[in-house]
């Protein structure tokens, strides 16, 4: 996706509409790799700041964290609801940071919006500790009723060559991160060892 400003414009939104999904995949995400005292973390894409928010309490306990992203918008929404977030408005495939410093990274919903999510990928695994944990997170297809209920109004409203258009626009690499073997692949290719999916 080459523009991100979208997102400037519905970042106020953004939360009403899609945060409690979110917030129970990162809630998920955090009691499977809860953070060492200490242990500085780095959420890529992190849009309004929904993964690290769900730390709660426990971001008093880390050395830092970080939240990366491409919206200005979401960056602003995400450093007032949670102050002690440090954002940077950052690409994912081109991260600012020096190799292996972030004890767990975190990449939830952002791989499949990715043009290269390789690159992304690649980028993760540099800034990431050698003894680090890596957490992605996709949808698989019709995962939930919301989904299923979102599909049935963009097919009333949106015919379904300009639906695949967008998608591939918006989220060019979701079709492929909907498949558990294609995750498991695309992580080990990218030099994660000790692959885990939990569907």
């Amino acid at each position: 996706m080459t523009d991100w400003r979208s997102y400037d414009h519905i970042a106020r939104r953004y939360d009403d509409v899609w945060g409690h999904r979110f917030e129970a995949v990162a809630r998920h995400i955090w009691a499977l790799v809860p953070p060492a005292a200490g242990a500085i973390v780095l959420d890529i894409g992190t849009g309004t700041g929904i993964v690290p928010r769900t730390l709660g309490a426990r971001v008093g306990q880390l050395a830092g964290v970080i939240g990366c992203d491409r919206s200005a918008g979401m960056l602003s929404l995400a450093r007032t609801t949670m102050p002690k977030l440090r954002v940077l408005a950052a690409e994912a495939t081109v991260l600012p940071f020096r190799h292996s410093i972030f004890d767990v990274v975190t990449a939830s919903f952002v791989l499949s919006h990715l043009l290269n999510y390789r690159a992304g990928l690649a980028e993760a695994y540099r800034v990431l500790k050698p003894s680090g944990i890596f957490v992605t997170t996709s949808w698989t297809a019709n995962t939930d009723p919301y989904s299923q209920a979102w599909s049935e109004l963009l097919a009333e409203a949106v015919s379904k060559d300009r639906l695949q258009e967008a998608v591939a626009q918006v989220a060019p690499s979701e079709g492929y991160f909907e498949n558990v073997e294609n995750v498991k692949t695309a992580l080990t290719e990218a030099g994660f060892a000790r692959v885990e999916v939990h569907p």
